[in-house]
């Protein structure tokens, strides 16, 4: 029987949480046929090959442990693709889960024919609580074309709620970068560039997982890591220079608009969210290779995007005037902020 779905679970000593991900995709047996889960583990050292293999024991037909050595989450995602025989693939980190509508969401699959589909999101804490529901303000259950996100004013997407034919990626020779981390980027974007019609799938699928230790999106691992962030945003406004004239004008504006917001998202990290822990001079470098991979996309970065938290702060123009953060508008923003986190503090 074909199968519908392909998932690529990259797995690196996730042996506190990979029974609960792979829990989640148990569902009846004639919708057990339809998908494939592939538990790829990276070289792990804990139990995580072994979880993986139980369940490949109780369902051979659905689940598989490719074992392989450490080459970090974008040669997992590589050899996912490589051994991928569904007609859909996603990425299901192997420290979140699927909610219970994943049947229905594998019936959706069998049905439509768009060659992206949207699915909802939520992130939950360890304490299973819910937070910051992701949807998207698009009709379901309908194909549209790719600039109907665009004008719905979806500049950006995340690799919990993207659903991809998986022919894009043999059509557009797609291999992720390996060795460091935030290459999800490059899955959320790049493969746009093949993407004609687009599904919408309004329930939440993905629970995606957040305050763990060792997380790439806490600041204890950013802070040493962010380069890698870095670097992969550079590829990609440099992968954009590269594409934006061969590419239908809809794939190249959905694509600029992707990688232009993952810039203004670097700026956000090291001027507003985590300035005290991230070198404002790594923000310098990146700023000048900007300039350089993409004129373009540096331009956008600069009215884009305002923070409206104490105020309207277009905090990209106002560090680039003086190439630092000491400007009124930043000496403002933290004076607010500290009085935000003392007002709290009184009022405990």
């Amino acid at each position: 029987m074909n199968k519908v779905l392909t998932l690529i679970i990259p797995s690196y000593n996730m042996e506190a949480y990979l029974d609960r991900c792979l829990s989640s995709l148990i569902v009846d047996e004639g919708r057990m046929r339809l998908f494939e889960a592939l538990v790829i583990n990276d070289g792990s050292s804990d139990r995580t090959s072994e979880i993986g293999h139980a369940y490949e024991a109780r369902y051979p037909d659905t689940f598989r442990v490719i074992d392989k050595p450490n080459g970090h989450y974008g040669s997992c995602v590589n050899r996912g693709l490589a051994e991928a025989r569904g007609t859909y693939v996603k990425v299901l980190d192997a420290d979140d889960r699927f909610a219970a509508t994943f049947a229905g969401y594998l019936d959706f699959l069998q049905e439509t024919r768009a060659n992206l589909i949207l699915t909802d999101s939520v992130i939950t804490y360890p304490d299973d609580t819910e937070h910051a529901r992701s949807s998207f303000p698009i009709p379901a259950q309908e194909v549209h074309p790719l600039d109907i996100l665009l004008e719905k004013g979806i500049r950006v997407l995340g690799h919990v709620n993207i659903t991809y034919r998986t022919d894009l990626f043999r059509k557009l020779e797609y291999r992720q970068t390996e060795g460091i981390s935030y290459t999800d980027l490059e899955w959320s974007s790049i493969p746009v560039c093949g993407v004609s019609s687009v599904a919408y799938y309004p329930e939440i699928l993905y629970r995606y997982q957040q305050g763990r230790d060792g997380q790439s999106v806490d600041i204890a691992y950013r802070k040493d890591h962010m380069w890698m962030e870095n670097q992969v945003v550079l590829g990609l406004a440099g992968k954009y220079e590269a594409l934006k004239g061969s590419i239908p004008p809809a794939n190249a504006a959905q694509l600029r608009a992707i990688v232009t917001s993952f810039s203004e998202q670097v700026y956000f990290h090291y001027l507003l969210n985590y300035p005290k822990y991230l070198p404002q001079s790594d923000l310098a470098g990146f700023d000048r290779a900007l300039n350089r991979a993409s004129r373009e996309i540096y331009d956008l970065c600069v009215e884009a995007k305002d923070v409206n938290v104490f105020g309207t702060f277009h905090f990209v123009r106002d560090y680039r005037k003086r190439g630092t953060r000491k400007h009124p508008a930043f000496l403002y923003y933290d004076l607010c902020r500290a009085l935000g986190t003392l007002y709290k503090s009184i009022k405990r």
